[in-house]
């Protein structure tokens, strides 16, 4: 996420460094956690858009409760529909990228790393085929790299972004043209 969202923004013909927002990665979506951030960014009047994958709904509850009271500059939660950031990339894009910057060995094809994988299933998928291709780093450095390289490659092969995406890209510039 922290890689591909200055690109999503770049994507709509926005600049994150332009409209002065900083991406910020919580390290997972435990509630506490994103509590404290909120409340530090609170102490230097800062807004505040949390983005969650969907398993963490939960988290996301939690923290809508917590807007009425002390995190008063939380505002928005969202919790992606699909599950994690990454099935938001389509999966020739991810193919793409073990095979051209992971050497996959032997390539990997659609049956290997099918459409239909989504959340967890995608990732493990992933990671199982990382594991047996010999592509080296392991699951989060690749998440990274998709995160570089992702939105930029469905940039040039004119692929759109998701309408959820778009979305959330707007509201997070509306928040900061607005402060």
């Amino acid at each position: 996420e922290e890689e591909a969202v200055p690109d999503y923004f770049e994507a709509c013909g926005l600049s994150e460094f332009g409209l002065g927002i900083s991406v910020i990665n919580a390290g997972g979506s435990d509630f506490e956690k994103m509590r404290r951030i909120c409340m530090l960014l609170k102490s230097f009047d800062i807004p505040v858009v949390v983005m969650l994958d969907a398993d963490a709904q939960k988290h996301a509850d939690d923290l809508n409760r917590a807007r009425a009271t002390s995190l008063t500059n939380l505002e928005e939660v969202v919790v992606l529909s699909r599950g994690t950031i990454e099935d938001y990339f389509p999966k020739a894009i991810i193919r793409d990228l073990l095979n051209a910057d992971f050497n996959a060995c032997p390539e990997i094809n659609e049956e290997d790393l099918g459409d239909e994988l989504v959340g967890d299933d995608l990732l493990n998928a992933i990671k199982r085929l990382m594991h047996e291709r010999k592509c080296g780093q392991g699951l989060s450095y690749f998440k990274r790299v998709l995160g570089l390289k992702g939105v930029k490659m469905m940039r040039e092969r004119k692929i759109e972004i998701d309408q959820e995406l778009k979305i959330l890209v707007e509201k997070v510039a509306a928040i900061a043209t607005r402060t």
